[in-house]
């Protein structure tokens, strides 16, 4: 019974290392579409979101990790994911809970009592959270007994996509000039073309 469980996991550590490798081109065909697409606006707002990637990278490096205050906030998430299924245990490595956080004021400022010189704020705010995200997910992962190479990619992997997305589709809210489908087009059809170009450098003979 050992001897064959062993042999389940190898099978699921070579499965989830197989999709990592067959999906990374699409994942970096995405997050090429995504800083594209942000890149072809010139105005306030969208400066204002790479001001908060920036502002929260500098903020980590020289001032504070706010590990043990982002776990707490995290923790909300997980408790309240994990009520509905028990699928959901990751969405503490998934669901940023303050992108959340941030769009419900963004409803309740912008939206509803409409103070709109606020938004290039809300773009500022939405590139600090998704940044600290990224980043203490990548840190807490590594002290969270994920040790396993092949796990660790994996789940992050998942987290890079699904922030990607869920991103576009926040900048999408905040402005129509930004397109979430424009972003997942691009991603899959240079995804496909990229690993095209890779199947056939590796396993494609060279017709002389």
């Amino acid at each position: 019974m050992g001897l064959q469980s062993l042999s389940q996991n190898r099978w699921v550590k070579a499965a989830k290392l197989l999709f990592v490798i067959v999906f990374l081109p699409f994942l970096v065909a995405l997050a090429a579409a995504f800083i594209r697409e942000t890149n072809s606006f010139s105005f306030l707002p969208f400066r204002t979101f790479y001001a908060g990637v920036a502002v929260y990278l500098l903020f980590h490096i020289f001032i504070y990790e706010p590990v043990k205050f982002y776990r707490r906030s995290q923790k909300l998430i997980e408790f309240v994911f994990s009520i509905f299924a028990p699928v959901f245990k990751v969405s503490y490595y998934i669901i940023p809970f303050w992108i959340l956080v941030v769009l419900a004021a963004y409803f309740l400022l912008v939206v509803w009592l409409k103070i709109i010189f606020l938004l290039p704020f809300f773009f500022f705010l939405s590139g600090f959270v998704f940044t600290m995200h990224l980043v203490m997910v990548a840190k807490i992962m590594k002290t969270d007994k994920i040790g396993k190479v092949v796990d660790y990619l994996f789940l992050i992997f998942w987290v890079i996509a699904i922030n990607l997305l869920f991103l576009s589709l926040n900048l999408q809210l905040y402005s129509e000039k930004f397109s979430f489908a424009v972003v997942v087009k691009a991603g899959i059809k240079e995804g496909a073309s990229f690993f095209q170009h890779i199947f056939r450098q590796l396993f494609v003979p060279a017709v002389k």
